[in-house]
């Protein structure tokens, strides 16, 4: 028996955003393009009838570019289409805070073998032509499109699949252990092979989440790199001497700094790339502005087999939130999510008219605002009270969420505890609503009860070593959802009443993700995911030391107690049981294992929940067509932002 055939027929519960959807079944619970050949091209004669963009024709005519027949794959992938075809040209102009984050690489220039639906409720194939799992989710067989290429006309090939797997991810140097997504419970490391025209990636044993990384904008381009260009930095293709030479000239202390320079498609505009858009110059010096062309060889048609995408050019802006959001209702932002402040939604709509765009009110997912106790404090006795159920129990009912609401959000916005939450396939009814009511009293009666009876001359509880009961927060300013220092100033405020000090600590990013992993800290302030969490497990599970609950928990759960701190019994389960959601042989079974983790949280309230935002603002050009506006869209990084509304089909009328 071939391995192709010892793949057994069996139907996809959806990953997605619609828990228990039935994905598609095509064979060998298959995720399987459809796609047709090349279609005639339609519109008669009108502007639908032109396969390409002008742009791309003057130089095919030129001959600077082979024809357009030559550039797709044998059978291109067809985009559904949000309203309908569209013109080619204009440029796209849109903006984020952070030149390191790369968010606009996530939400308009990734690609994958994968990617999210035209509603993003499951994965489907994209450079892939089809992707199949086995009976019990340990091998998969993944087809590439044929005839693929590179933004620089190179042929893209299971080459570039077996390069990213085997050279790139399972390198040690480069990656000390395999990264999560390439990571089944045992950690050994899968075994890739090619069988005809697929690729096979086999795991020791089942490995439920493999598939959902795969489609993952944030995730989906590091399973295929372009290996005739990224050879030339790595050990393995090139001389040690040379590369170390290479290396030092430019700036680097060793081949894998310089291997992950390269391979930025953020920050190296040189790297070729499989995305709709193609960077020409980074955002650094004084520009702070990124600009992309249009990918010549995109893979991607409409179903009138006219190539993708129709908007030829993007700039991408690096501007303060305060300058982002003022360009945004002045109308200079064509389509934006990303940074938009909740709390100038008022200001959009006031303007939206006058400056030609329209705001649409997209999914507020991740958006509570949460403060995360640190269950592996340093100081025991800090440990101790953080560990006690009562302690956390008290702190939250000493928050008058209904005054926080009206005060900040003018009384619309949402509160709940922190667990997974609807629509995710782990959410259970009714979790995350314990311990919200306002009741000083019943707060007062449970620290009575631990013990901490005795206060000083400023109210302050007393520990039993005299030491307050004092705790520093550590948070990253920002207005996005609501200023942060207002809503902790009001906990502070209101903590004070049952004899607990909280002092606010402002950080920028970077001091912010030192102290983190350092376990430095008593309580720290994050939104934190909600849906789709098992992309980044940190949130919910002590996979390491970004696990914001208990980092040193974290740590030594990830390195079988090498390094961090034992973690209490009950923390030791959530890590049992994320063995069992990831190595699940089945939908059902990573499903009941991922609903047992959200009871533990529910029941154990780990994370103290504030306030939220009943949706995000979005804001997107009059003239730009195709852009998804229903109450379904999920502005968050698991669905690229942006990107969840498939820019690559969007164009400008007129």
């Amino acid at each position: 028996m071939t391995s192709s055939q010892a793949f057994s027929r069996r139907r996809l519960i959806g990953y997605g955003a619609g828990a228990l959807t039935i994905g598609a079944v095509s064979g060998l619970s298959a995720c399987t393009g459809s796609t047709p050949p090349l279609p005639p091209a339609q519109g008669g004669g009108g502007a639908n009838s032109v396969r390409e963009s002008p742009m791309l024709a003057e130089q095919v005519k030129a001959g600077k570019l082979p024809k357009l027949a030559e550039r797709l794959p044998t059978k291109p992938m067809v985009q559904e289409l949000w309203s309908g075809p569209g013109q080619y040209g204009g440029t796209l102009h849109v903006a984020e805070d952070d030149a390191l984050q790369a968010q606009v690489v996530t939400s308009y220039a990734s690609y994958g073998l994968l990617e999210w639906n035209l509603r993003g409720t499951d994965g489907v194939p994209s450079l892939a032509e089809s992707f199949e799992a086995n009976s019990d989710n340990s091998e998969y067989r993944i087809k590439l499109r044929q005839g693929l290429k590179w933004s620089d006309g190179k042929p893209l090939t299971t080459d570039d699949v077996l390069f990213a797997f085997k050279d790139v991810h399972l390198n040690k140097t480069l990656n000390p252990t395999p990264p999560v997504w390439l990571r089944n419970p045992d950690l050994t490391d899968p075994k890739i092979s090619v069988d005809g025209d697929a690729i096979v990636v086999k795991f020791k044993g089942p490995f439920s989440l493999f598939r959902k990384y795969l489609y993952m904008p944030f995730q989906s381009h590091q399973a295929i790199k372009p290996k005739h260009y990224l050879q030339a930095f790595h050990p393995d293709f090139t001389s040690q001497k040379k590369l170390e030479a290479a290396a030092k000239k430019a700036g680097f202390d060793t081949w894998d700094q310089l291997f992950g320079a390269k391979d930025d498609p953020w920050l190296n505009a040189d790297r070729p790339t499989a995305a709709a858009f193609v960077m020409q110059k980074a955002a650094s010096g004084n520009s702070r502005t990124a600009s992309y062309v249009r990918n010549p060889y995109y893979f991607k048609t409409d179903p009138d087999g006219r190539q993708l995408p129709y908007i030829d050019k993007m700039n991408a802006q690096i501007l303060s939130d305060d300058t982002l959001n003022l360009r945004a209702a002045n109308g200079e932002l064509d389509l934006q999510a990303t940074e938009l402040a909740f709390t100038s939604t008022g200001l959009l709509q006031k303007s939206a008219e006058s400056k030609g765009f329209r705001v649409m009110r997209w999914q507020a997912r991740s958006s509570n605002i949460n403060l995360f106790l640190n269950l592996s404090h340093k100081d025991p006795a800090t440990r101790k009270l953080f560990a006690n159920i009562d302690f956390r129990a008290a702190l939250s009912h000493a928050i008058n969420r209904d005054e926080l609401n009206s005060q900040l959000l003018g009384g619309i916005g949402t509160y709940r505890q922190f667990t997974p939450e609807p629509p995710d396939a782990y959410a259970i009814d009714g979790a995350g609503r314990r311990f919200l009511e306002y009741d000083v009293a019943t707060a007062n009666k449970l620290l009575d009860g631990l013990g901490l009876t005795k206060r000083n001359s400023s109210g302050i509880r007393l520990r039993s070593d005299g030491k307050p009961l004092e705790f520093v927060v550590i948070f990253v300013e920002a207005a996005a959802i609501v200023k942060l220092s207002d809503a902790l100033n009001f906990v502070a405020n209101t903590w004070k009443e049952i004899g607990v000090k909280l002092t606010l600590k402002p950080v920028d990013n970077t001091l912010y993700y030192e102290i983190l992993p350092s376990n430095s800290y008593d309580i720290i302030q994050y939104t934190g995911h909600s849906v789709d969490w098992d992309m980044e497990p940190i949130w919910f599970v002590p996979q390491n030391n970004s696990f914001r609950a208990a980092p040193a928990y974290g740590d030594w759960c990830s390195t079988n107690g090498k390094v961090g701190m034992e973690p209490t019994d009950d923390i030791k389960n959530l890590w049992k049981l994320w063995g069992e959601l990831v190595g699940a042989p089945t939908d059902e079974a990573r499903i009941e294992a991922g609903r047992k983790i959200t009871k533990q949280w529910d029941e154990q309230v780990y994370v103290i929940g504030l306030i939220g935002i009943p949706f995000r603002p979005a804001i997107a050009n009059v003239k730009l067509q195709n852009v998804r506006d229903d109450k379904e869209v999920p502005s968050v990084y698991f669905h690229g932002f942006e990107g969840v509304t498939k820019p690559d089909q969007q164009w400008f009328k007129d």
